[in-house]
């Protein structure tokens, strides 16, 4: 009897598992998985915002080397206040933003030239983002305030 009893609660518990990980696309909900002696091994939050699918790649998102943009450099970093971002390629009016973690715009203007320069002097220690957004292409990279 104890034995029917122990399978019985094994099934229920494998039962909620598979179901648990059936989520709909968009639900959220807990998932927990069970060792066989029914002792509660991970128990997760988990949404399900999509599955596997295969990637649509857009003709108009590939680029050729000559057409993209990079960064040579971004010095000193990390930084005590005055920074420099260099480029392979000129910019000419690409918008410059500098963000915070939470995303306030703590600086912003028009890029233009091979080198920008950034003063965060002001600014309290932290990390903020770089985000250049030039001919639709967006570069982003990382600075640490000390």
């Amino acid at each position: 009897m104890k034995i029917k009893a122990f399978l019985f609660i094994i099934q229920m518990l494998v039962g909620f598992v598979i179901y648990a990980q059936q989520l709909p696309l968009g639900a959220c909900g807990i998932v927990c998985t069970y060792d066989a002696s029914g002792n509660r091994l991970k128990r997760l939050y988990f949404c399900n915002n999509g599955g596997v699918y295969p990637a649509r790649v857009s003709q108009e998102a590939a680029k050729t080397t000559e057409e993209f943009q990079s960064v040579e450099a971004l010095y000193p970093n990390p930084t005590t206040g005055l920074f420099f971002v260099t480029f392979s390629k000129e910019l000419i009016n690409a918008k410059v933003f500098l963000t915070d973690l939470n995303g306030k715009i703590v600086l912003q203007f028009a890029g233009n030239g091979n080198k920008l320069k950034f003063d965060l002097s002001a600014a309290p220690a932290g990390i903020y983002i770089v985000r250049i957004e030039d001919n639709g292409l967006i570069i982003t990279k990382k600075v640490v305030k000390l």
